[in-house]
């Protein structure tokens, strides 16, 4: 079922292969997607989309702009932006201090396809958000 307003992934990672390979699964689960480079362009496209933007994927380490000075910004024009970090290597950052910055959860590269769908299920807006529906 096409939903009036089909619900969007912000995923930003700068690397070309994984936001492929992400956007492509995501796109299988029903959603529309934004993809950046980097940060800025994340929070760019961020600004422009965000009505319908309904879960962010950041990568962690990335330049200029890392993932959770991404989600950072993010968070300014959205305090309850649902966001998931994906990455290899978290650097300097522990799990727990990525979900206490706001994230929901954190999947280490190469990325569990299935762990990524449920979590996309959660999110995806279904017949149970409408209220008349039941």
């Amino acid at each position: 079922m096409d939903w009036p307003t089909r619900a969007a992934v912000l995923v930003v990672d700068d690397s070309s292969a994984v936001r492929t390979f992400l956007g492509e699964l995501i796109q299988r689960h029903g959603f529309h997607t934004h993809l950046a480079g980097g940060g800025q362009e994340g929070v760019a496209l961020y600004r422009e989309h965000q009505a319908t933007i309904a879960l962010a994927v950041l990568d962690v380490q990335m330049p200029e702009m890392d993932g959770p000075a991404t989600l950072g910004e993010l968070q300014k024009l959205n305090p309850a932006i649902p966001c998931v970090f994906v990455s290899g290597n978290i650097g300097l950052y522990t799990e727990g201090e990525l979900i206490d910055l706001g994230a929901i959860a954190v999947l280490a590269k190469p990325i569990d396809s299935r762990q990524l769908a449920g979590i996309l299920a959660a999110v995806q807006p279904g017949p149970s958000s409408d209220p008349g529906t039941r």
